[in-house]
């Protein structure tokens, strides 16, 4: 899909009737007209890129890239809200940890085919089957600076998950050691940011800037679950098992922890919030609560990018309902 196209206005208002495709740059244009409205589902990255490219966004940034404006709607591609995601890692006393089946191909294939035949075995394994939720302590300083951005005081800041391997999205795996990690996630950040177009061109990747941890307080929380993290892994239960932290997760001090965590952290692909969804009377944001994009008729955005915070745990569920609800909407709408 290369863009949205208004086949009508009136009084002003552009009707959405059809979508625009073609496979390459060069390649034709189609056009397929819709015969009730046109849905976009293209995730919190793609559904803001395909509505600037269409025209509808903030009129002087779409001016800058020669783009005619629509809909005149700043808060497209604004609020991009995700999780800070950090895999922290311990060296360990096994040698039975997933690097195990990295570095033997005839064991991952006999593992493949053990899980092709019966369904088990260790790739039935998700490789995290707990999660912790946790809560700065309410006495925390940070709060003397910044509000608490959690909905509520059984909601969470932080997620611990432990994963029997070495996980990392930034860090290859290490060629020798087997590893425990416990992944340290931001679960209600503060920090916001934002997607743009890179140029007019709808085959070029917009511009994501994830904020992740720009907000001081994310960091705090980051650092904090770091050091969650750490004391869940000096419990006795681990005697003879925990050989030792990895790199800078054995400093002691916030700051080398904060340093650490701005080189290590990476999105975990939870991002939410860039077409947001506020209220019928509410000037700002990209729809309205029947997920129709404001300001304009025929067209409706069904994806994570409508949710106006990050849910504090893991979306999918949330996606999942979003999807049922607006099915309803969309059946009442034309039934």
């Amino acid at each position: 899909v290369t863009k949205l196209v208004a086949v009508s206005h009136t009084n002003g208002v552009p009707t959405f009737g059809q979508v625009e495709v073609a496979q390459t740059p060069t390649g034709p244009r189609l056009l397929f007209n819709a015969s009730k409205e046109v849905i976009l589902s293209g995730g919190s990255i793609n559904t803001p890129q395909l509505l600037q490219l269409s025209g509808v966004g903030d009129s002087a940034f779409l001016a800058s890239l020669n783009i005619t404006t629509i809909l005149n709607l700043g808060d497209v591609g604004k609020n991009l809200s995700d999780h800070a995601f950090l895999g922290n890692h311990w060296l360990v006393n096994s040698t039975s940890t997933f690097e195990a089946v990295g570095r033997n191909a005839s064991l991952a294939a006999d593992l493949l085919e053990q899980w092709n035949t019966t369904g088990t075995g260790l790739f039935s394994d998700p490789g995290a089957n707990q999660i912790g939720w946790m809560r700065l302590a309410p006495n925390s300083s940070i709060f003397q600076q910044y509000p608490d951005p959690s909905a509520g005081p059984t909601s969470a800041h932080y997620e611990l998950m432990p994963v029997d391997g070495f996980v990392s999205f930034v860090e290859n795996t290490p060629a020798t050691g087997f590893f425990l990690s416990i992944a340290t996630n931001v679960i209600s950040p503060l920090s916001r940011g934002s997607v743009t177009l890179a140029s007019c061109d709808p085959f070029d990747n917009p511009i994501v800037n994830p904020a992740l941890l720009e907000s001081p307080f994310d960091l705090y929380v980051m650092v904090e679950a770091i050091k969650a993290a750490k004391r869940f892994v000096e419990a006795p239960a681990w005697k003879g098992y925990i050989i030792q932290a990895v790199g800078t997760l054995n400093s002691t001090t916030d700051e080398d922890l904060a340093e650490y965590a701005r080189h290590s952290t990476s999105t975990v692909f939870h991002p939410v919030g860039t077409a947001r969804m506020t209220s019928y009377s509410n000037q700002d944001g990209v729809v309205n609560p029947n997920l129709l994009v404001k300001g304009c008729s025929g067209l409706r955005i069904v994806d994570a990018s409508v949710l106006p915070y990050i849910p504090a745990g893991h979306p999918q569920a949330c996606v999942y309902a979003l999807a049922e609800r607006a099915a309803d909407l969309i059946k009442a709408a034309w039934s």
